[in-house]
């Protein structure tokens, strides 16, 4: 079996063996015939690049006058080959160092921003001790997924949105209310997805997806209505397909002319307010009796409701021909760019992807997909969906606490271990230094608005 490629790695015999037959093909000027390397490596069986470097490091210490050659293959006169150890001092650079670049940039971006800050005028450590102290510093690269960006009074309205939420309880607050909310979001869901993570074992292989198109793939949209888990009800009030049936019409390899196929129906706001009326009318059957009904969605514009504005004329004509808001039922749209204010977004939409493809005939058409789907959300456990509601109430805190952005790591309270051990579920409390903490965000929020405004009108005039 030959020895590895780096010169580093090969035994004292092997290094020995190489000066020799590399000695007895060169000149006195140490100079040596074209193919040498290879050929000294094919009887060493070694590389190479191992051979030349041996015979580099021997001719440098026959330069400097060594007579006891040094076979061990360390560099000289080179201050990267020091020891740099990894204490606190070397990790307090690492960490400014990647906070400097915010997290991005290869190695060798790297590399070169450390020895800007800490070693401008000196040598420091080399390209790969310090990819070294930075694999034993434990770090590991993960996917960051971009965050809505929220102007200045976008803060501002999702500050208000979740203190509105608020009612006084016993010297704090608390999120509790006597009402059930009903959170419903489209989401399309695709065929077959452009990127997908297989495990291979041994010498198992899964041969990549093959698509007619990356830019075009086929998709069905899909709108979902859930709410957290409550008496006989398990929480999903049901998931609608903006489709159609339609009749093939002509003659393909798939189907024969006359046979029934799949047609996308766009989101317009006779389609929205025909789904709406289904959901209030699954809702109030799933429901118990009597319970006062929050529907909140986001702000498109078929939605027909705005944030901050009344429900659109169209809307309510079109609302009370099933139930009166006055009845038990009203609509709530959420702050703008406010996805995680929602829990179709925040969490159920990826869990939900996840659970379809483990579905058999997920990728074969459409129809399988929309089976898949739907069994998927059929199928889909009430513990987790309490969970998810138990979370929610997490994400508030943090919104009142990080002055409404969007830039924040999500909270980890221990849900799980609270629903393991048959403990208490969510945690609606809220105290009055973060409420405080808040209203003092929007204070700050409106100066900046205010101040904006002033700017503005100085520039046009």
């Amino acid at each position: 079996m030959p020895e590895k490629g780096r010169s580093r790695d090969l035994t004292e015999i092997v290094k020995n063996n190489i000066l020799y037959h590399l000695c007895l093909r060169s000149n006195l000027d140490f100079e040596l015939p074209n193919g040498s390397y290879n050929e000294v490596a094919v009887l060493c069986k070694t590389t190479g690049e191992a051979v030349r470097k041996v015979w580099g490091i021997f001719k440098k210490q026959k330069k400097e006058g060594v007579k006891f050659i040094n076979n061990e293959c360390k560099r000289f006169d080179n201050t990267n080959a020091e020891v740099w150890a990894l204490d606190d001092e070397m990790i307090s650079q690492l960490e400014s160092v990647n906070d400097s670049l915010e997290g991005e940039g290869n190695l060798d971006d790297f590399h070169r921003r450390f020895h800007d800050i800490y070693h401008p005028n000196e040598a420091g450590p080399c390209r790969t001790t310090l990819y070294n102290l930075l694999h034993e510093a434990g770090a590991t690269i993960k996917c960051s997924i971009a965050s809505p960006l929220v102007t200045e009074l976008q803060k501002k309205q999702r500050i208000e949105y979740v203190l509105n939420k608020l009612e006084p309880k016993q010297g704090g607050y608390t999120f509790e209310k006597e009402e059930v909310r009903i959170f419903v979001d489209e989401k399309w869901f695709y065929l077959l997805p452009a990127l997908v993570k297989k495990r291979q074992v041994g010498k198992s292989k899964h041969l990549p997806q093959a698509m007619k198109s990356k830019r075009f793939i086929p998709k069905m949209m899909f709108l979902v209505a859930i709410c957290e888990p409550i008496g006989e009800c398990d929480g999903k009030i049901g998931i609608y397909p903006f489709i159609k049936w339609a009749k093939a019409k002509r003659d393909s390899k798939n189907r024969d002319a006359g046979d029934d196929v799949i047609e996308d129906v766009a989101v317009t706001k006779d389609e929205y307010a025909k789904v709406l009326h289904q959901v209030i009318k699954d809702a109030r059957e799933k429901l118990p009796q009597g319970t006062k009904v929050v529907i909140q969605q986001d702000g498109v514009r078929p939605h027909g409701m705005p944030y901050g504005k009344e429900m659109s004329r169209y809307l309510q004509a079109q609302w009370r021909t099933w139930y009166r808001v006055n009845k038990g039922y009203s609509l709530e749209t959420q702050p703008p760019q406010s996805p995680d204010l929602n829990l179709c977004d925040l969490s159920f939409f990826w869990s939900l992807q996840k659970a379809s493809t483990r579905q058999e005939g997920r990728q074969q058409d459409l129809e399988g997909m929309l089976k898949a789907v739907i069994a998927a959300f059929n199928n889909y456990e009430p513990e987790k969906l309490s969970r998810q509601c138990a979370y929610i109430h997490d994400v508030y805190r943090v919104i009142l606490d990080q002055g409404g952005g969007t830039k924040y790591s999500l909270p980890h309270n221990g849900v799980r271990k609270r629903d393991a051990e048959g403990k208490v579920l969510t945690d609606f409390s809220c105290s009055k230094e973060l409420v405080l903490k808040a209203k003092k965000h929007i204070d700050r929020l409106s100066r900046n608005i205010a101040t904006n405004v002033y700017e503005e009108m100085n520039e046009e005039v």
